[in-house]
This record gives structure tokens, C-alpha cells and sequence, in this order.
């Protein structure tokens, strides 16, 4: 079981390299467009989907619940699609969504604005000048997304495991270092533990999908799993019926087989639901 993440720079060849280092390890490249597909099939909603791609520069906007949704399906189908493993994930913040998870690789695929101008402006034949503010634009977009929505820095090195710079590297010599770096033995190593820590990660990102889904909004509402099956609830509830209610969305969840609920009913401690 392995994935791969790949931020690139608009013109630094990262799509290339992602296709070619598919090939040779025999894994399916999913871009920004598949994984949207996905999210809305989990029923996010489209208008979200649009304010996020715009960065928000739309006459109607989505309710920040509706972008959170949307946020969430796409966090719900890129981990689905680590558990299945073998594949690479292009763009859509792969980094951050699964940048705790042991079996995953990140990369990021870099080069000069002026080299990738002059690429973009001979790949699209377009003045060098409409090529840099293409260049430009992308940066900015990439930018803001992270930090809009997952409040951290595109250029932040900690995020990545490799960074390569195609002005200096070809795109056989960045393929050749991303391939060895996968089939290392300190990547490929994941045990039955880790395997398993997977599966909890995979089910609690279910659970608050759930509950997003539903409107809950309760701060003193804690969840642990503590098994890939077994999810404990506690903290407070606002009264006993909500406490039902909150122990049968999770019992619902896809996934979930036993729930322990030690959440205490305290009238008026919250603001409920």
C-alpha cells in the first residue's frame, strides 16, 4: 500500500512527472478534477465547488457550511483513496489532508517563474507576457488555498518530503528519484499497527462528516476511536434526547459497530445543536 501527493508549480512539469512515475510503479494518477467528482457524489454541494476553484470571487457565495461540506467530502475521498492505495494524488491540498499518514509520500515539483513562463508560453503559443501573469495567477491561487482553507503555507518545507526543481533535474532524473524514494524501506515499511491506526483515522474522518452533515455544533461533544470499530463519546449533551441523537448519527456511520456513550446530560451548559 503506498500513495503519493504531488504540489507543483504551474510549468515546473509536475503533471509529466506525476504520468511518468504512475507508469513505472503501475499506480493511477488522480487529479484535482476526479477527486472534485468524487466529493460532490458524496453529496457536496457544486456552488462550493466553485467558490473554492474561484477563491471566493463569485456573485452568490456558498454558506460557510456549504464550503465546509464540500472541504469534508474531499478530506473523506482522498484518505478513501490512500486506504486503497497505489495511486498518486495531484493537487487539492494532499499534503495537508494526509500529511500525518505513515504510508504516504509527498512531493513537490518546483522551477523559476521565468523558465515556466517560457514553457507555458510555448506549450499555449502565448506571449511571454500572458504566460507570466498565467504563472502568477497559479501561484497566487495555489497560495491562497492552503492558507484559506487549511491555514498553512504552500512554501512551507515541512510539508513535503522531496522538493525538485526541474530547471536543474530532467523529468526522467525527477522520476528516478521519486520511484526509489517509494520503494524505500523506511516508505514501504508500515506494520499491522500502523495499518490499523489508518483504519481509526479513516473512520473518525467518517464520524465528523456525519455530524457536519446533521449541523452539529456542540464544543464539549468528544470523540475517540478507540478500535477501527468502537467509537467512545463523552463530554456534554444538552439533554437526554440529544444524547440519543448523537449516539445514533454515530452508530450509523459506515464503518462503526460499537458505540460507548459516557457523554453526561447538564441542561443549559451549551448551546446544543
Amino acid at each position: 500500500m503506498q500513495t503519493i501527493t504531488i504540489s507543483r508549480q504551474l510549468g515546473s512539469l509536475g503533471e509529466e512527472v506525476a504520468e511518468k512515475v504512475a507508469q513505472r510503479l503501475g499506480y493511477q494518477v488522480v487529479c484535482r478534477e476526479l477527486i472534485n467528482q468524487a466529493a460532490i457524489q458524496c453529496g457536496a454541494p457544486e456552488l462550493a465547488l466553485a467558490w473554492i476553484d474561484d477563491l471566493g470571487i463569485l456573485d452568490i457565495q456558498p454558506s460557510p457550511k456549504d464550503r465546509r461540506a464540500f472541504l469534508s467530502a474531499v478530506e473523506e475521498a482522498m484518505e478513501e483513496l490512500a486506504e486503497r492505495g497505489n495511486v498518486i494524488i495531484v493537487g487539492r491540498a494532499g499534503q495537508i489532508i494526509l500529511g500525518k499518514r505513515p504510508d504516504v509520500l509527498h512531493v513537490k515539483v518546483i522551477a523559476p517563474a521565468s523558465l515556466r513562463a517560457d514553457r507555458i508560453a510555448r506549450m499555449r503559443n502565448i506571449p511571454i507576457t500572458a504566460a507570466m501573469a498565467q504563472v502568477k495567477a497559479s501561484d497566487r491561487t495555489r497560495r491562497d488555498y492552503l492558507r484559506r482553507h487549511y491555514h498553512a503555507r504552500w512554501d512551507d518545507p515541512d510539508l513535503y518530503d522531496l522538493i525538485l526543481n526541474t530547471d536543474i533535474l530532467s523529468i526522467g532524473s525527477a522520476v528516478r528519484i521519486i520511484v526509489d524514494a517509494a520503494k524505500s524501506d523506511e516508505i514501504k515499511a508500515c506494520g499491522i499497527d500502523s495499518v490499523k491506526s489508518l483504519g481509526k483515522l479513516s473512520l473518525q474522518r467518517r464520524i465528523e462528516a456525519v455530524l457536519l452533515e446533521r449541523g452539529v455544533s456542540n464544543p464539549h461533544l468528544f470523540i475517540t476511536v478507540e478500535d477501527v470499530d468502537r467509537v467512545r463519546l463523552y463530554g456534554l449533551a444538552g439533554t437526554s434526547e440529544e444524547k440519543e441523537m448523537l449516539e445514533g448519527l454515530v452508530q450509523k456511520t459506515p464503518g462503526v459497530k460499537t458505540v460507548v456513550n459516557e457523554l453526561t446530560v447538564l441542561r443549559g451548559a451549551m448551546g446544543g445543536v
